[in-house]
């Protein structure tokens, strides 16, 4: 008898320490901060903890895709899903951590680059979920179109702000190179916020920002969206014109969202993931409600998120010489 219970002990603790039981949900590691994927770390301190303070009221647009991705693993493997937030030391303590549990990452472009040289290794790319456009924006009373903002040989350069050093935007950036003929600088701001802030200030033309974070703001007059570096017009933004539409050929870029496993994790149970992924990521209401936050939903798999991370990693490598402008966040308005 005595055996039998022991058996029987055994047995529940397998149970309670099984991934995806539901005693020990799947979680799903955002290792971005509260305010969303914009570092704030240059912000003043007013200004970051006001930011932080209407994150409480409206979720950034990073918080709000993790969610509908929770949504749809717990829909798709019928099973109990939460989402645990680490965004120290700008993600690579995140995944650390997944190399160390059961559990997936949640990460982009730019943040899994930042931390793939240390933490990356011991993990599995498991599926592309999206991709975060580049549009260009200028001042709601700047006037002509794209063609003019190009301008001509010998004019004055054009400086143009990036959310960043690196990444989509800086991407873009390189193929405005080829085919604009005014000179363009570069002027890198801290995330796609402090690049607005920039513009609006007059502190730079023309900025290049992902869409999640000019999105919000496209709805009033002190900002105009004048191109999309995408292949084709985004569903949320059909009456702005791609660059290859406007005349730029070769001018497409853009950052992307994936999730990443433990290198332990068992074929099977990547297998079981990307079959609950499909079932309910692809739907077309979750593609539009991903669309309405300003990113492109994209379910790929682990080849093509494997190739972005290595893309990127290379553009961090081979960053061009001539990217060295470089000027402090405009204040915030008051």
């Amino acid at each position: 008898m005595n055996r039998m219970k022991g058996i029987g002990l055994l047995a529940a603790l397998l149970c309670l320490s099984s991934p995806g039981s539901a005693a020990q949900p799947l979680k799903l590691i955002n290792p971005y901060p509260a305010t969303g994927a914009v570092d704030i770390a240059g912000t003043v301190i007013m200004n970051r903890a006001l930011r932080a303070m209407q994150d409480r009221i409206t979720p950034s647009a990073t918080d709000a895709l993790v969610e509908h991705l929770r949504q749809s693993l717990a829909a798709g493997l019928d099973e109990h899903v939460v989402v645990e937030r680490n965004p120290r030391q700008g993600g690579a303590a995140a995944a650390r951590q997944l190399v160390a549990r059961d559990a997936l990452l949640f990460s982009g472009s730019g943040l899994a680059a930042a931390a793939a040289q240390e933490a990356l290794s011991g993990l599995r790319p498991l599926a592309l979920v999206g991709r975060i456009p580049v549009v260009l924006v200028v001042r709601g009373e700047t006037s002509g179109n794209l063609a003019q903002l190009a301008g001509r040989s010998g004019e004055e350069p054009l400086r143009i702000g990036l959310a960043g050093e690196r990444g989509a935007g800086l991407q873009t950036l390189v193929g405005m190179r080829g085919v604009f003929r005014r000179q363009l600088v570069p002027v890198s701001y801290n995330g796609g916020e402090g690049a607005l802030r920039g513009l609006l200030a007059t502190q730079v033309t023309a900025v290049l920002a992902p869409l999640p974070a000019v999105l919000p703001h496209a709805a009033g007059h002190r900002l105009r969206i004048l191109a999309l570096a995408s292949a084709a017009r985004h569903r949320v933004l059909q009456h702005v014109p791609t660059f290859i539409e406007s005349g730029f050929p070769g001018v497409m870029a853009a950052g992307w969202h994936g999730l990443f496993s433990s290198s332990a994790t068992p074929d099977s149970d990547l297998l079981r993931l990307g079959t609950a992924l499909r079932k309910t990521w692809a739907a077309e209401d979750s593609r539009q409600a991903i669309a309405r936050l300003g990113y492109e939903p994209d379910l790929q798999g682990a080849a093509v998120l494997r190739a972005l991370l290595a893309g990127d990693l290379a553009g961090e490598i081979h960053v061009p010489s001539w990217f060295s402008a470089r000027i402090p966040p405009a204040a915030s308005p008051r």
